[in-house]
């Protein structure tokens, strides 16, 4: 298409329809800008190419294309054209309008002479086409202006409505916003179900009884199968009990489940309790017959059904209690009888009675200890000694845990010491003692441990009394037997020492009531001896000095000591041989030194004594210019005599005699 320069119109077309030139008023919207090529911007405006005249544009489909004169005619009379349709696009109409060439214009021709000569061509016509053209774009006009009036209508009905609809559309959208909520409660409130649902059948579960249960409970026989069933009520009651409390916590309002199911396994728990406590009355009445064996019964029938036990501590514990206290009476009697039998039996052993005559510095020849051929004795001679520990002291070391019994108790006619029936006895109440503690931590397994030990010791009341009655009996009859009182002692701490090995918590104030008896009664008989040294010293020097010299092998101790074979009235004196075996078996008794005992107390204010009685008796050694060194040699052969005797023993007490006699011999080494 050939692009015309307006700016050839030397003027346009006036008002009155004259043309001229204008050098003015041109409108620069219609002057089209000069196309460049890439390449030729920056070096000025590119020559217009020639056109043949045989090359024709391409035609335009759009629309159909008016008459070259009618555009000219607008572009001419632009500002009629603009006021006439205003908001028309001049280039459009421009571009859609057919060729220079399609009206016979020639090349370099102008608009204004091609319109001149299109007016000259067809005078006549031109204004009647622009007439018609005129009135088909008023009609067109028209119908375009029905069409947007009725279009106006429309888009105010479509607005309305769209009014309507978006009025609707907020209502629908708070609707589906509570349904939404609605359907969340909905969902939690489910959920809540479901999970209440789950809980309450389990809940059901587990409080529903079958029928074999209840038939089994009721109308069964005790035993195997009849304490499983119990057990299973059991578990019921217990959930039941955990239900109302979690329920309580939630709401104190009663649960109709509860209130519907409680009364049934309360009434079926009650004909069990029923069941059980005619069970137990009937094997504690047992235990009352002649010859029965408590430990096979607690083994057969009590620890047997001690589940059925528990199951009535659990339902009813004042009856419970009842019945462990119709047991506790019961066993109470049972081993104060049979106890009262035995320490009945113990009575009759002859035990060896310890008079003044054994005393420290007193004559009495019945054990031979006096006299000459008291060495060479046999040892159950020399046993006999009340002063000489000897194989006694195997009671209270010795493993063996035989006791003597009943039948061999009344039949011994041997006398034995006092350690012989109180072992005895105390042995077989520590055994009986833990074994019914142990019976009574596991059939009353309920209970705290203290209260299991306070059920024992009320059990065992009655024997405990029989237990101090008899050690006070047998102090008595012992008399003076110091070493007697100290086993028996001895023999309390291993019984306290196995009941805590064993974790028996019981007997344990029993055994201190036995040392409440038997440690006064040790520091009188030690008193009595350190009392008796005391007055000894008063007694002539010459009878001193004859018992010395009934003693022949004193030599072969005084030999070593380095002293030889001097006078007699410098040899040991026979209290020092009777101290020194009373002061061994003393050191055994007491390996260690404790001060809560009154063992050292007692052995010091004894060897004091002792000290006191040798130096006054040295006085009456010798006489004349050498009387000093005889009395000063007479002492060493005593402290010697007791360092001798007591080196092998051992313990820190025995360590500290020790020292202490080797000073004194180390005082009078000449």
């Amino acid at each position: 298409m050939q692009i015309w320069n307006t700016s050839r119109l030397t003027g346009g077309r006036a008002a009155n329809g004259s043309s001229g030139p204008r050098s003015e008023g041109r409108d620069p919207r219609l002057q089209p800008a000069p196309r460049r090529r890439p390449s030729q911007a920056a070096a000025g405006p590119a020559p217009r190419p020639e056109r043949r005249r045989s090359e024709r544009p391409e035609p335009r489909e759009e629309r159909p294309a008016e008459a070259p004169v009618a555009v000219l005619r607008r572009l001419i009379n632009f500002e009629d054209f603009q006021a006439e349709a205003p908001g028309t696009d001049v280039r459009a109409l421009v571009r859609e309008c057919p060729g220079p060439e399609s009206v016979g214009a020639q090349p370099g021709q102008t608009l204004a002479e091609l319109l001149a000569a299109a007016e000259h061509a067809e005078p006549e016509h031109a204004d009647a086409r622009v007439a018609v053209r005129y009135e088909e774009e008023m009609e067109r006009f028209k119908d375009l202006h029905v069409s947007i009036h009725k279009s106006d209508a429309v888009l105010e009905s479509v607005e309305q409505y769209l009014s309507a609809f978006q009025n609707d559309l907020g209502l629908l959208s708070a609707e589906i916003e509570t349904l939404q909520n609605r359907s969340i409660f909905l969902n939690k409130r489910l959920e809540n179900r479901r999970a209440l649902e789950g809980q309450v059948v389990a809940l059901v579960d587990d409080l529903l009884i079958p029928p074999y249960v209840i038939e089994e409970i009721v109308g069964g026989e005790i035993g195997p199968r009849w304490t499983r069933c119990v057990q299973v009520l059991w578990v019921r009651l217990r959930r039941m009990e955990q239900f109302k409390r979690e329920a309580a916590r939630v709401d104190p309002t009663p649960v109709a489940l509860v209130d519907d199911v409680e009364p049934v396994l309360r009434r079926l728990a009650g004909k069990a309790v029923e069941r059980i406590r005619d069970l137990f009355a009937a094997r504690i009445r047992g235990l009352r017959a002649p010859g029965v064996n408590a430990q096979q019964a607690q083994a057969g029938v009590f620890l047997r059904h001690r589940q059925l036990y528990a199951f009535l501590a659990y339902v009813n514990p004042e009856l419970a209690e009842g019945i462990a206290r119709g047991y506790a009476n019961t066993m109470r009697w049972y081993y104060a009888a049979n106890f009262g039998r035995y320490v009945k039996a113990l009575e009759r052993l002859r035990v060896h009675a310890v008079d003044k005559g054994s005393l420290l510095g007193n004559e009495d020849r019945r054990y031979g200890i006096l006299s000459a051929t008291a060495i060479k004795a046999p040892v159950s001679a020399a046993t006999r000694d009340p002063l000489v520990l000897g194989r006694r002291i195997n009671v209270t070391f010795s493993t063996d845990s035989a006791v003597l019994l009943e039948a061999a108790a009344e039949k011994a006619a041997e006398p034995v010491w006092m350690e012989t029936g109180f072992r005895s006895f105390n042995l077989a109440l520590m055994d009986n003692v833990s074994a019914e503690y142990l019976f009574a931590a596991e059939f009353f397994g309920h209970k705290r441990a203290d209260a299991q030990a306070a059920l024992v010791d009320s059990v065992f009341e009655p024997t405990y009394a029989l237990g101090e009655a008899y050690a006070r009996r047998l102090a008595e009859q012992a008399g003076l037997d110091a070493f007697g009182n100290l086993l028996c002692i001895r023999v309390v701490n291993a019984i306290e020492f196995e009941l805590q090995h064993r974790k028996v918590p019981a007997a344990e104030a029993y055994c201190h009531r036995l040392a409440m008896v038997l440690w006064p009664r040790f520091q009188t008989i030690m008193n009595t001896h350190a009392d008796n040294l005391r007055r000894l010293s008063g007694r002539p020097a010459s009878v001193a000095g004859a018992e010395a010299a009934a003693l022949p092998s004193i030599s072969s101790i005084l030999a070593y000591a380095g002293g030889g074979g001097g006078p007699t009235s410098s040899a040991p004196h026979a209290v020092t041989q009777k101290f020194a075996s009373f002061l061994v078996g003393l050191l055994e008794l007491a390996p260690e030194d404790k001060e809560s005992e009154p063992v050292s107390i007692s052995l010091v204010r004894l060897r004091n004594e002792f000290e006191a009685f040798l130096t006054k008796i040295s006085a009456r050694v010798g006489d004349g210019d050498g009387a000093a060194a005889e009395r000063e040699r007479f002492l060493f052969n005593n402290y010697m005599l007791v360092a001798t005797i007591i080196s092998d023993t051992e313990g820190r007490l025995a360590e500290q005699e020790r020292a202490h006699f080797r000073r004194l011999v180390d005082a009078y080494r000449r």
